[in-house]
């Protein structure tokens, strides 16, 4: 009976605006704070790894379409090579250009690419 008598006693006490002030600096905030917190960093967390999936598969895909390329530009880049030096040494032999040595080192050459 005692306590619920000490609670209608405190109860019946009133209250001052400093102590809803302190209660509130003391108790509510932080409290408030914390689920703030906790909440946000639950959605941050979220919309981080949705946006590190995003920018992962941004990189890949650009990184894969820049290989593409290079490596198009890489056989191309082969390819008049090969034909630059097939017309160079057909020139030698039509205008028999060097020695028959020099011709097959040549041609040896281009077979080896």
């Amino acid at each position: 009976m005692k306590k619920s008598q000490h609670s209608k006693q405190v109860l019946s006490t009133p209250v001052t605006l400093g102590v809803l002030l302190d209660y509130t600096e003391e108790i509510l905030m932080p409290a408030m704070s914390k689920l703030i917190d906790d909440k946000l960093d639950e959605k941050l967390k979220s919309s981080n790894a949705k946006l590190e999936n995003n920018l992962k598969t941004y990189i890949d895909r650009r990184l894969t379409d820049n290989n593409i390329e290079l490596l198009q530009k890489l056989d191309e880049k082969y390819f008049k090579d090969i034909a630059f030096k097939q017309k160079t040494v057909e020139l030698f032999k039509k205008h028999k250009i060097g020695t028959s040595a020099d011709v097959s080192f040549l041609v040896g050459s281009i077979a080896a690419v």
